[in-house]
């Protein structure tokens, strides 16, 4: 075999909620624009992806609330609770 090795696949996963109350949302579009991949998360809340090891952007948003983009070095399983904020007017 010439050493091919896979490319290993970790997960991301975590919480999305209210900034301002800690309210569970639901509904929040987690998205990998590089990928192509997204979820949104169940109604606790709760998001989960799997995706190839690497440096992503990831992008949360919910309607009526701020967008939070986060760049992200994945090598390891990672959890990352996101708390958005109401848009202002």
């Amino acid at each position: 075999m010439l050493g091919v090795r896979a490319q290993e696949k970790f997960s991301l996963s975590g919480f999305t909620r209210d900034a301002e109350t800690g309210e569970e949302l639901i509904g929040v579009t987690v998205y990998i624009n590089s990928l192509k991949q997204g979820v949104v998360s169940n109604v606790y809340g709760l998001y989960s992806l799997t995706v190839p090891e690497g440096k992503y952007s990831i992008r949360y948003s919910y309607v009526g609330y701020t967008p939070i983009i986060k760049e992200i070095d994945l090598s390891s399983n990672l959890a990352i609770d996101i708390e958005l904020l109401v848009a202002s007017e």
